[in-house]
């Protein structure tokens, strides 16, 4: 029975046009868990949000929190 490495939660900032292959790309990569974006615009954050089941979080909440 083998140990599993503990995933890095992270967050994107930014949730312009770019930030789609961004958020799917987390999804794929092993070591990383996708836990909350953020946009200077809250409507795009909560869109992009709720498109890959994440937290959305104002830029400075983001930057602040102790989980990521």
């Amino acid at each position: 029975m083998g140990l599993q490495a503990a995933k890095l939660k992270v967050g994107i900032i930014g949730c312009g046009n770019i930030s789609g292959i961004y958020l799917k790309n987390c999804r794929v990569l092993p070591g990383l868990q996708l836990v909350a974006c953020a946009d200077v615009l809250p409507e795009r954050a909560e869109a992009k949000a709720r498109e890959h089941g994440i937290n959305a979080l104002s830029v400075d909440a983001l930057l602040e929190s102790k989980e990521i």
